[in-house]
């Protein structure tokens, strides 16, 4: 009978040891400029840009790591550890069953090295919840711009060459394409990248103005920062 309850209880044990949550680490950065992070000491350096946020791996294979991260540049010689974070996370996971960690990078003042909390968030919602509130707000933003593009008003100069009105553009079929497919279609890089042409290549913007020039290269770089997001 002894034996038996023994058996028992190793199957309890090992049934509750596969059936736990395997706690996932991520790296939010909310410092308000990009920050870079190596897998180990030896590792090459990545960009993290800001309010990005990116898996690091499980709790377990962390234990044994050495993440660091550093501001400013990737080549800088000052990289800060992360080891004690991933310590306090082993400790206190047990607490929080079927949730992630997230450790958060915020901005820090000029007699703090570096601002950084831990949270906790329930693991189906940790990372897709939040790239679909960015992708979003980044949807938004940029059929605004191209709203914009349909019908800009510029600086005063420009106002005044054009008799202070704004001024739809004849025949511009190519931004009312660019603004139908941002409203219809899925928000990825695929879309990015045939925007990015249109924008380049097809819309008439007048470029003899310094603002038309101006939301170009605004539009343009907006969309090649959401594309490097998108990849991360």
């Amino acid at each position: 009978m002894k034996t038996k309850n023994v058996i028992t209880a190793v199957l309890i044990a090992l049934n509750t040891l596969f059936l736990c949550h395997a706690t996932e680490v991520f790296l939010h950065n909310s410092y308000g400029a990009s920050i870079y992070y190596k897998a180990s000491p030896t590792d090459q350096a990545k960009e993290i840009r800001n309010n990005v946020r990116i898996p690091l791996g499980s709790l377990t294979a962390l234990e044994t790591a050495d993440i660091s991260i550093a501001g400013g540049s990737a080549v800088s010689l000052s990289y800060y550890s992360l080891r004690p974070t991933i310590a306090k996370i082993s400790f206190a996971a047990n607490q929080h069953p079927d949730s992630d960690a997230v450790i958060y990078v915020d901005p820090s003042s000029f007699y703090q090295a570096w601002n950084i909390r831990i949270d906790w968030e329930k693991s189906s919602t940790t990372i897709s919840t939040f790239k679909e509130a960015q992708n979003k707000t980044a949807k938004e933003e940029l059929l605004k711009m191209l709203m914009f593009v349909k019908e800009p008003v510029y600086y005063k100069d420009v106002k005044n060459a054009l008799k202070n009105k704004s001024f739809s553009r004849i025949y511009d079929h190519p931004t009312l394409i660019a603004i139908d497919m941002v409203k219809e279609m899925q928000y990825n890089t695929v879309l990015l990248s045939e925007i990015y042409l249109i924008v380049d290549q097809q819309i008439p913007f007048k470029l003899n103005f310094k603002g038309e020039a101006q939301l170009k290269e605004q539009i343009l770089t907006f969309i090649r920062q959401e594309m490097a997001r998108l990849k991360q």
